[in-house]
């Protein structure tokens, strides 16, 4: 994936330098360095973290397309493990920009931008994967992945539900400097109160079963950052399960959620 990012910004840098000082030449220059950026993990564009979330790590940026950081970031989202209701899905790392309609360059980006990603991915052997949001979810977006062994290098999504406004994704094959390497799921601890059929899954992450010193206190520890309301719960530990293997575990009227997951030490 590395040699392809390098392919696709030399291809885009070489026809921004052939090119005149345009809007369309600053785009493709622009876009080059974000992809160059990308294959080093980023190490120009970073600035620092803005929120920290069970499903995310969101970051602000300090290179954009046009200079317009205003709305452009960094996003890491972590491996999640297969569920009943979602798929297993990889690590990403990824940067974003809007445009959103009416403001400046929004009409250069709806115009060549998604031209300029298809030749750059033509160029590099990329394939361009037509793409739209879930049917349960209420964010409607249609859009591209330009994609090589199900690996994406890029997209570009136009918000359905917010004035056709168009986001740029230029995906890096590393993880952000501040994220550790992903720790193995040891098990689940599953939390429930008496008389209710909910039943409440925190997988717990470590390098081995050495790192768990007290169940109890990561019941606590799950319990606590969940924010369930609620007192005199129960506890029960499954080594070596995921929230998958709990969720099938118990059928209805029992409902299984996950409340986020805990480490070890």
């Amino acid at each position: 994936m590395k040699k392809i990012i390098v392919i696709l910004s030399l291809f885009l840098l070489s026809h921004s330098m052939k090119a005149q000082e345009t809007n369309s030449s600053k785009l493709k220059f622009d876009l080059a360095f974000l992809i160059a950026d990308a294959a080093k993990g980023f190490p120009e564009t970073f600035n620092s973290l803005t929120d920290n979330k069970p499903y995310g790590r969101y970051y602000s940026a300090k290179k954009a397309l046009f200079g317009i950081t205003e709305r452009a970031g960094l996003t890491y989202l972590p491996p999640r493990e297969k569920t009943k209701y979602n798929e297993a899905e990889n690590e990403e790392f990824y940067f974003t920009q809007l445009f959103k309609t009416g403001k400046p360059y929004y009409d250069i980006i709806k115009d060549s931008l998604e031209l300029i990603l298809d030749g750059s991915a033509k160029e590099a052997g990329l394939k361009k994967i037509k793409i739209k949001s879930p049917k349960q979810s209420s964010f409607k977006w249609t859009g591209y992945q330009y994609a090589i062994n199900k690996k994406t290098a890029f997209s570009i999504i136009y918000d359905d539900d917010d004035d056709n406004s168009i986001r740029l994704r230029v995906y890096s094959p590393f993880r952000p400097a501040d994220v550790s390497p992903p720790l193995k799921t040891l098990g689940c601890i599953v939390i429930s109160f008496d008389n209710f059929v909910y039943k409440y899954v925190a997988p717990v992450y470590g390098e081995s079963m050495n790192d768990i010193s007290s169940t109890a206190a990561l019941a606590a520890k799950a319990f606590n950052n969940s924010g369930i309301v609620g007192k005199d719960y129960r506890y029960t530990w499954y080594p070596n399960k995921t929230v998958y293997d709990i969720q099938q575990m118990f059928k209805k009227p029992i409902v299984v959620s996950e409340i986020g997951g805990v480490t070890a030490k």
